[in-house]
């Protein structure tokens, strides 16, 4: 977050793109979660993302790539009553649909 604030309000997600699940993976029938940690900048948009926990890397690059394109309402400093950048986390999980 920009500066000193105590009293924020978090972000909220306005635009998702889930992540493309690789054809291989897919057929491997490998399934997991993505954690991501990055930023939401006072424009809304997802920045300076690092992989905190995957399954592998064929799954985290399409993650990555989802998320940057995610768009937030940015989160407020309602002291200040300006839009704030602040640290956040993302989950991407990629699951296989069983009939």
């Amino acid at each position: 977050m920009d500066g000193p604030c105590a009293n924020v309000e978090a972000p909220q997600l306005l635009h998702r793109v889930e992540p493309r699940y690789p054809d291989q993976i897919r057929r491997q029938g490998r399934e997991g979660q993505v954690e991501l940690k990055g930023i939401v900048d006072a424009e809304g948009k997802v920045t300076d993302l690092t992989v905190r926990s995957s399954p592998g890397k064929p799954l985290s690059e399409p993650a990555v790539e989802a998320v940057s394109q995610w768009r937030d309402k940015p989160a407020c400093c309602k002291d200040l009553e300006k839009p704030v950048r602040v640290f956040a986390t993302f989950t991407t999980t990629f699951r296989l649909h069983r009939k």
